[in-house]
Order: C-alpha cells, then structure tokens, then sequence
C-alpha cells in the first residue's frame, strides 16, 4: 500500500476522539476500509452500548491454524490540553515524528495491523489464516477483550500478535529505560542491539479498593465522631509492610512485584469529620506469586485489622484481577517474530517482558496455553502530553506483520535471516 494511504489512515484514527469510549466510530471506519479491499468483517457492540463497538475480521481458509492480530480503539484521556504543542486529536507530522493522543498508544499499531492484513488478502501467494480483534475498552478493565474472548473469539487461536508499544523513540532512551529497572535485561543480552524490543509476556495486575466508615461529626466536637481518614491510614500502614513483603517475590523475565496506592479519596469539607474514605491500589504481579494469594492475603489484614479494632470498618473490594502472561522462549512464534525483526532491522533483538498489562490477559483466560508476543511502533511518550509516534516505524510495523506472518506459516523458512 502506497506511503501516503498509510500515513492518512493513522492520522484519520487519530482525529477520532475515543478517550476512554466512543470506539464506534473507529470501528465503522475500519469495517468501511476493509470492505474496499473485499475483507468482511463484524461489528460487535458491547452489551447495551452501541457507540463502543469491537471489530473481528478474517482472512484466509476455513481450516487451518489461525494467528490473531490484536489492537485497541481507546485511548487515555488527555492530560493539561493547554499544554500540548498540538491539538491532541489533530494529528501533525514534525520532524519524523506523528503527534497526537493515541498515536503511540496504540492507533499506529492498530492501523499497522489493519493494512498488514489488506496486503495479506491481496498476496496471491499467501495461504495463512489471519484474525484482526480490534477491541474497546483496554484503558480501562480490558472490557473488549473480555466481551470477545466469552464469545470464543480467542478460543482457537494458535498465536496471538498484541500491537502494544514496544519500540524506544531512540536508543539512549533504550539504555535509560533499562538502567531505570522498568524494562529487565536479560543477562544474555548481546552487546549490540536495537531499540525495536520483542515482549513475550507482561505482568498480571490486581485492582482493589479499601473503605473504612466512620462516624460524621463536627469538627469542633472530633471525639464525639469517628474520623474515616485515620482508620484508612492503619489499614496504609499494614499494607506498606505487606508491600515491602511482596517486593522481594521476583520473575526471571518479568521483574519483582510491583505495588501503588494509585487515588486515596476521604472527606467533604474542612469543618466535619469524614464519614468515609478509601483508596485504590494497583499492583502488578507475576507467577510466582499469584493473583489469588494476593487477594486472600489482603482479605486476611483486613479480618485481622478489624478484629483488633471493631470501629476501623475496613471494606476490601476486588475491581479486577488479570494474570500475568509469559510466552516460552522458544515457541515458534517468537522464532518467527525474532527473524521477522532481523530481515526488517538487521539487528538482534532484545526478547524481553513487558512493563505494563495487555488484552492478552483477558484473551489467555479463554485459552490458557495461548502463545502471545507484544510487537508495536509505540514509545515511552504513550499517556504522556505530545505523544508520537515515530513515522518510520508506523511504516516499518505495517511491513512487519505481514512479514511475521508469512514467516509462522511457513512461507519464508524459519532458518532464512537474510
């Protein structure tokens, strides 16, 4: 597909407000562009709302493996609009670079992925099955891929693609990210590597709140109330050591656990003694120690901090819960995606996991030995203000998919690096 189509179809993406919602649109933009090169596909809204609508589209036999592309329509919400050097949703193109909200995260990836599959269905010499899942909702609870994967769209599966960031905007960014810790490097890293990284596997996540119920009163009168704030402040202090616990619980790919208070919310007015508060915690988490033993220990301090003190009111709500997703290193998957990376790059490639969570862990729990690879043209500037993308590598993607591809179904040997 020429460069310029390219370009106009991320950037007619971009320009497609869908913070957090409104996928709708993105969906039937999609469904309308695959139709001009005869590839049908399927709009699915999610349940009572039809303006947040997933796409499933397919290309190839009947029968046969299938591999899943996936990418997601929505985008974090914008942060000090006043100060982006561009509108956020008016995508410019400056010095090699593409602004715009969701540009990095992930509307490159997604429309790589989208014209990758255009130029499949037009290779007379293509014969693999191709599945795109373009879902709603991942910002916030995976929500599409959650939809999808109950409606068995994951279940038969042989791979699955995830256009997720995972490209640094350039190499000294590479080298801070991994002296930071927030990217672990393996031991065996080769001395000479790109910044285009392959993730096979992403940690879990576990989202909870705590509340704790006082008793309102005025505050010139504090003893004759019960302050909800210094009640959530005991449970904070019994979680901060239960963290500290947890940090020490490490995965060879994925790092230790990760834990942050992410909103702490109590009280109205300066002249009351809060009623209630609570705050919402996120924490990573990985095999070694998994999402339900996190949560029975949670469920466990709080038993033991109520027992101790009745009018602490403690309240543990579990708001979701994903597990971690780790591909092995040898599946053929990854060898197919490593040599797709060398052709395309002439580098070696750095097999790593990944920082944040994907829809792969909705998909996986609808089929659990599902091998995923996280493969996308986005950069450390996703949620950020000015978020880009770099041109060159939205273009590089589009090549490297269909590539990918050809390479897991056979027809470029898996030995061929050149």
């Amino acid at each position: 597909m020429e460069r310029e189509i390219a370009l106009q179809i991320l950037d007619d993406l971009i320009k497609i407000p869908t913070v957090n919602g409104c996928e709708g649109a993105v969906a039937v933009y999609l469904r309308d562009l695959l139709r001009r090169y005869q590839i049908s596909s399927q709009l699915i809204p999610l349940p009572g709302n039809n303006n947040r609508v997933n796409l499933v589209a397919e290309i190839g036999p009947q029968q046969g493996p299938i591999l899943g592309f996936t990418g997601h329509q929505d985008t974090v919400a914008v942060t000090d609009p006043q100060s982006w050097t561009y509108g956020p949703f008016w995508p410019q193109h400056r010095d090699g670079h593409i602004f715009g909200r969701g540009s990095a995260d992930m509307k490159s990836g997604l429309a790589a992925m989208t014209l990758a599959l255009i130029q499949l269905k037009q290779d007379p010499n293509f014969h693999g099955r191709v599945r795109l899942l373009a879902t709603v909702g991942e910002e916030l609870g995976e929500l599409g891929a959650q939809q999808l994967t109950h409606l068995g769209y994951a279940a038969d599966l042989a791979g699955l693609v995830v256009g997720e960031p995972s490209s640094a905007s350039n190499a000294l960014v590479l080298q801070r990210l991994g002296g930071s810790g927030l990217i672990a490097m393996p031991a065996t890293a080769p001395q000479a590597y790109g910044r285009h990284l392959l993730f096979r596997g992403h940690k879990g996540s576990l989202d909870y709140t705590v509340t704790a119920t006082g008793k309102a009163a005025h505050s010139a009168l504090p003893n004759s109330g019960i302050n909800a704030i210094d009640n959530l402040l005991a449970f904070y202090q019994a979680q901060q050591v239960y963290f500290k616990k947890l940090a020490t619980i490490e995965n060879n790919l994925l790092g230790p656990i990760n834990a942050a208070v992410t909103v702490i919310q109590g009280g109205e007015q300066a002249n009351t003694i809060p009623e209630q508060a609570h705050l919402q915690v996120k924490i990573r988490t990985i095999p070694e120690y998994p999402n339900q033993r996190i949560e029975a220990d949670l469920a466990a301090l709080v038993t033991q901090l109520n027992d101790a003190d009745p009018h602490l009111k403690l309240v543990l709500t579990i708001l979701a819960s994903q597990p971690a997703v780790i591909t092995p290193a040898d599946s053929p998957l990854i060898q197919a995606a490593t040599i797709a990376y060398q052709k395309i790059w002439h580098e070696t490639t750095l097999v790593l996991g990944a920082p944040g969570g994907t829809d792969a862990s909705r998909f996986v729990q609808g089929n659990p030995q599902l091998p995923v690879i996280i493969a996308g043209p986005g950069n450390e500037s996703a949620h950020q203000i000015n978020e880009f993308v770099n041109q060159v590598d939205y273009l590089d993607y589009c090549e490297l998919y269909q590539l990918l591809a050809k390479i897991y179904f056979g027809e470029i040997p898996l030995d061929s690096r050149n």
